[in-house]
Parts: structure tokens; C-alpha cells; sequence
């Protein structure tokens, strides 16, 4: 048994050196124990008998970072702080703490300087800040950096054909000759930033049809033509919708001859950017196969015919004011008069009045079916088997549909 005093003078003693050695326990258990500071870090300390700190949390000698101070939280909320004697090195052992610290409870460490925001750096950016860290950390925006680089003039002249290119090469230095260079690679830079191909013909080799269409035409005698062949282009397949148009050959399978190839370079800016964004620009190119780039005006009074509209009838014409376009009519239309030019309006109101073509036609039945939607799967048919031969003529149409052998 102990005495009271004695007990009191032990109690005492364990106090002070639980609070000069940074322990809350007798000295004989040894434990660790871990102690979180106010600013949420936490420091696992093991302390000797002379408390001194443990060998991973001893200082080196040499380094050039200024003395810190730690301060050590008893259990009594009591804090000592200690000076360290020694310099730390550039790259310290890291101490055992939380994976991760707020920014806030980072910046009351005592003895460590941490540059957080102020209240004035919590503002809204007018857009008028040019410091050089702002400059160095705004990544550069996309819609400013070129897609693709110029264009060479070699790669233009290999668009060419042979005989062309010799003549290229032999005229470098003309000043007509450069510009037409110049408009090619523009017109290949244009094809590649939108991603349009460039289609092939059907020569041995296959060559690029955008400029095998020159092929008989003189480089030097028709600078001009070339030129604007390339320049209109351009505009071309600037103005295209890149969803439905993915190739060169809409535009090349309307020019054959060189009349009409001088005529699309000569053609105003305003006509082919009208024909080119048009949305029926496959069904246009597909019916002006080989006829040339087709006048703004004419494809307007073709696509504004009230029988091209949806749910169209004879004699009501009213009716269908302010409807879309059937498209899918347009589709069939184009199908057939492939390579025939825009048809007329009174051949397609001949052709969409047909009684054989409604919905339950019957042969010498022609009243039973007025006022009868056209059969849409008949027509699909009869465009497939009539694709470039034009729309067929009443009697045709009757007699094939009136045979024994398709009862």
C-alpha cells in the first residue's frame, strides 16, 4: 500500500512528464498513440525515455530550409511548441499524416507559409487579367488553331495529270501559274478541314476526278479557266452540308464537257452557294448528272411544284400550302429522270395522276380510285426499273401493270 503523499508526489510527476515529453501515459506502456491537431492533421509519435523524437522524425544536419515549429497537443488541449535546431533537406521523409488536408486547416500549421486566395481573389474575372501566370495556365482554344496546315505546292501539282505537272513544273515561276496553284491548295485544304473525299473516275489508273475533269484543257492557255474552276469549287464545298455530302462527285458528275466546265467556273458566287446547300442536293446532282450545274431558279420552281409536296391531290393544290416537300417522292422522281435533266411541270403532274398508280386500281376502273393516295411501294418500283429512262407514259405504265402473269 501507498501512502497519500506518496501517490500525490507519483501523480505529479507522471503530469510534468506527460507535459514536457509529449506524453498522456506512463512511460512503461510504451504505446502509441495517435493525437489530432485543431487544423485535422494527425502525428504519431513513439517518445524515449530522454524524450527525444524517434529516428524518422529526427532532423538531418545539412539542408538550407529555415527551422519550422511544431507544436505537440497534449491532453489537457495544452500546446508546447519546439524550435528545431537542425535544417531539413529539399526532399524530407514524409511525415505519417492524413491522405488528404483542407486548404484551410493546411493554412493554421504554425511555422509553415501556405499562399491561399483572399477574399479580393474570390471575384468574378472581368476578362482584363494579364498576369503571367493567367497567360502561362489558359490553354490555348481549339477554334484558334488551324486544322491543317497550307497546302504545298507539290501536293497540289500531284493532284494533276502527268503531261500537266511537267507543264507546271516548266511555268513555276508565271504568275498566272502560281495563282492556280495557290486556288488548288486551298480548294484541298477546304476538302480536308471539312472532310470531304476526294471521289475517283473510272481511268487506268484511277485518278481524282475534282481534277481530271481539266484534263483536256491547257494550263497555260486556260489559267483563267482553271482559276475559277478551283475558286467556284471552293465555294462549292464550303456550302455543302457535310452530314449528307461526304465526296467530290456531286459536284463532278454534273460536269462532262468543257462547256460546262467553263460555265461552273464563270457562274456567280450566289447560284452555287444557293444549289450547293440545298437539302435535295443528291436528288439535284443525280438528275443533273452530266447536264451541268443547274440555274438557282430552276431548282427552286422544280422543288416548289405543289405535287411534290406531302399529301398532295389532283385539283388541290390549296390543300398542301405551307406542307414540306416530300422527300421521299423527290427520291423516286430523281431516280428515274436520272441524267435527264430537272423535269417539267406538267411531266411530273402527268406522271403523279396516273389512276393506275393509286391505292387499289383495278383495270377499267379509273372512278373507283379518284381521290385515292398514290401507292408509294408501287412507285419505288417503278422508278427502280425505269432509273435513268425518264418518267414513263400512261400506256406504258397500264400495259405493265395490266399483265395476266402479275395477277
Amino acid at each position: 500500500m501507498q501512502s497519500p503523499s506518496s501517490s500525490a508526489t507519483a501523480d505529479t510527476v507522471s503530469r510534468l512528464t506527460s507535459t514536457e515529453a509529449g506524453r498522456d501515459e506512463p512511460s512503461t506502456s510504451r504505446k502509441r498513440k495517435r493525437k489530432r491537431s485543431m487544423a485535422g492533421r494527425q502525428i504519431e509519435q513513439t517518445t524515449t525515455g530522454t524524450g527525444a523524437f524517434p529516428p524518422h522524425q529526427q532532423q538531418p544536419e545539412s539542408g538550407t530550409i529555415p527551422p519550422i515549429k511544431l507544436r505537440r497537443v497534449t491532453g489537457n488541449n495544452s500546446c508546447i511548441e519546439r524550435s528545431s535546431s537542425t535544417s531539413v533537406q529539399g526532399n524530407p521523409e514524409p511525415m505519417e499524416t492524413d491522405s488528404a488536408m483542407p486548404a484551410d486547416a493546411a493554412s493554421t500549421l504554425p511555422g509553415i507559409a501556405i499562399n491561399l486566395p483572399t477574399d479580393s481573389d474570390n471575384r468574378p474575372l472581368t476578362g482584363n487579367e494579364h498576369t503571367s501566370e493567367m497567360v502561362q495556365d489558359m490553354p490555348v482554344p481549339m477554334e484558334d488553331v488551324p486544322l491543317t496546315t497550307e497546302i504545298n505546292s507539290e501536293t497540289a501539282i500531284s493532284e494533276f495529270s502527268e503531261s500537266q505537272q511537267n507543264e507546271l513544273r516548266i511555268h513555276l515561276n508565271n504568275q498566272e501559274i502560281q495563282a492556280v496553284l495557290k486556288n488548288a491548295g486551298i480548294l484541298l485544304k477546304t476538302l480536308n478541314d471539312r472532310k470531304i473525299q476526294l471521289a475517283r473516275d473510272r481511268g487506268k489508273p484511277p485518278a481524282h476526278s475534282l481534277f481530271s475533269k481539266l484534263k483536256n484543257f491547257s494550263i497555260v492557255k486556260d489559267s483563267q479557266t482553271f482559276k475559277g474552276y478551283f475558286a467556284k469549287a471552293n465555294t462549292f464545298f464550303l456550302a455543302v452540308n457535310t452530314q449528307q455530302i461526304t465526296n467530290t462527285s456531286c459536284l463532278t458528275s454534273m460536269l462532262k464537257s468543257k462547256i460546262q466546265i467553263k460555265a461552273f467556273a464563270e457562274a456567280p458566287e450566289e447560284n452555287i452557294q444557293s444549289v450547293a446547300d440545298n437539302p435535295c442536293l443528291k436528288q439535284i446532282a443525280s438528275m443533273c448528272n452530266s447536264k451541268g450545274l443547274p440555274k438557282d431558279q430552276d431548282v427552286k420552281a422544280f422543288l416548289m411544284l405543289p405535287c411534290l409536296k406531302v399529301g398532295w391531290q389532283e385539283g388541290k393544290h390549296e390543300d398542301v400550302k405551307g406542307k414540306p416537300l416530300d422527300r421521299a417522292l423527290v427520291t423516286n422522281i430523281s431516280s428515274m429522270c436520272n441524267g435527264k435533266g430537272l423535269p417539267k411541270d406538267q411531266d411530273v403532274k402527268a406522271f403523279l395522276t396516273l389512276p393506275c398508280l393509286k391505292v387499289g386500281w383495278q383495270e377499267g376502273k379509273h372512278e373507283d380510285v379518284k381521290g385515292k393516295p398514290l401507292d408509294r411501294a408501287l412507285v419505288t418500283n417503278i422508278s427502280s426499273m425505269c432509273h435513268g429512262k425518264g418518267l414513263p407514259k400512261d400506256q406504258d405504265v397500264k400495259a405493265f401493270l395490266t399483265l395476266p402473269c402479275l395477277k
